[in-house]
């Protein structure tokens, strides 16, 4: 009987060393922060998992970009296009969220006279 908890005990220490390992790895290299890590040597690099959620927040841009443009598609059959981006969110009823570039936190620009949504950092 004590033999197995103390092979319990070895398993969660383990576990726990496993954990501890792998944040550190995480924080020291700074992988889901916008600006990159600056490691020992002086130079800067991003590691892989920063750049992989990066891609990511790209990519979310570029899709609320597509749905909010499609909402567009269907205000524009319609021939009232609203003035500004407070009368687009209300008129297609998306979250707020939906109108800021996840990247860099920028709300999107509208063109009332044309009726398209443009990114600041040029992702869609």
């Amino acid at each position: 009987m004590k033999n197995e908890r103390g092979s319990s005990l070895v398993g969660m220490l383990v576990a726990l060393a496993v954990i501890a390992v792998m944040v550190s790895v995480f924080y020291i290299y700074k992988p889901f922060s916008q600006t990159p890590a600056i490691n020992v040597k002086g130079s800067t690099k991003q590691t892989q998992v920063g750049q992989a959620m990066d891609k990511g927040r790209e990519g979310s841009c570029v899709n609320n970009l597509s749905q909010i443009k499609a909402g567009l598609e269907v205000i524009k059959v319609d021939g009232d296009l609203p003035p500004d981006l407070d009368g687009l969110k209300r008129a297609l009823k998306f979250p707020d969220s939906m109108f800021v570039c996840p990247v860099n936190g920028q709300p999107y620009s509208y063109n009332p006279q044309i009726g398209e949504v443009h990114c600041p950092n040029g992702h869609g």
